[in-house]
């Protein structure tokens, strides 16, 4: 392959990624609009292939047809891996993987509609999501690496994947967390931040509602932890990697912005703009911890040469 389709190649892997996060965005605003029913069948709405000229059947019209569209994107690059970068095994077997993960999550996209949007279908349908963007992210990750990578096996750069992916992981559970709070309206259940009055001392007063409240706002303690914990493994290497130090500072930005979000998610009533931010944020910074989580495994190549 030509450098030029190498390049073209790669920034595809990114674009997928980037529809990708839109999607999520789109589903976030669904259920921030109580949209999910706006369309009560499917894959049709209301048994026609337009919406009616109403709003929350529209949005979710909207979502599914650019679901669909994500979906053409995806296979798209699938095929054009197994085309064009068939001599990377790698790449062609995560490309592979992403068609199975789509009709999974179409089919729990269709579940979640005729089930009536019950709370951990939702969140199961999110965190499906999460593990498509990773997989894209990765496979963005390898295709910018390129075939000539090498492979490093230390045990400072196995700390640093090890810290990537535990940070990646509590990222995830955060956010399922924080979609099962949503769909249960827990979200709600607290009007004052960073206390609540509804519930001052946790899981002690309040009801269920609170109590699930207040597990999701101690759960940003454990990526919080875990973001200082990589941040400590890059520091230690061996060999300064400025891309990895780079990543890593973004994602630790992102995630102190992300918290800023959840505030204000209380302080502006929930106002449906600062819901949206709030879970594309945390989707951002899942993406890239899976990237770090690859990229750590390979050592930089300008330090390599320089030794």
């Amino acid at each position: 392959m030509s450098i030029l389709k190498l390049r073209g190649y790669n920034y595809l892997t990114i674009v997928t990624v980037v529809v990708t996060l839109a999607l999520i965005t789109i589903g976030s605003i669904v259920r921030t609009t109580e949209s999910g029913l706006g369309c009560p069948d499917w894959p049709l709405c209301y048994g026609q292939v337009l919406p009616p000229a109403e709003k929350t059947a529209i949005i979710e019209w909207s979502h599914r047809t650019f679901a669909a569209l994500t979906g053409l994107v995806i296979i798209g690059q699938a095929i054009i891996t197994s085309l064009f970068r068939r001599k990377d095994g790698v790449l062609v077997k995560l490309s592979v993987f992403t068609i199975p993960l789509l009709v999974i999550q179409a089919e729990l996209g269709r579940r979640t509609v005729e089930s009536e949007l019950p709370p951990e279908l939702v969140a199961f349908h999110l965190f499906t999501a999460l593990v498509l963007v990773a997989v894209l992210s990765i496979i963005a990750t390898y295709a910018w690496l390129g075939t000539n990578r090498i492979r490093t096996f230390t045990v400072q750069r196995s700390k640093v994947v090890r810290a990537a992916w535990i940070c990646a992981f509590s990222v995830a559970g955060v956010m399922a967390i924080g979609t099962y709070a949503v769909a249960t309206d827990s979200g709600f259940a607290c009007t004052t931040w960073p206390d609540c009055k509804e519930a001052m001392t946790p899981f002690v007063t309040g009801g269920r509602l609170q109590t699930i409240h207040w597990i999701h706002r101690f759960s940003v303690l454990v990526p919080f932890f875990t973001l200082g914990y990589l941040h400590m493994t890059i520091s230690r290497l061996p060999s300064p990697d400025m891309r990895l130090r780079i990543l890593a500072i973004i994602v630790a930005s992102l995630f102190v912005v992300q918290i800023f979000i959840g505030a204000l998610n209380v302080w502006t009533e929930w106002d449906e703009w600062a819901r949206v931010l709030h879970l594309i944020f945390s989707a951002s910074v899942w993406a890239l911890l899976s990237a770090t989580g690859v990229l750590a495994l390979y050592e930089n190549r300008e330090i390599i040469i320089s030794k």
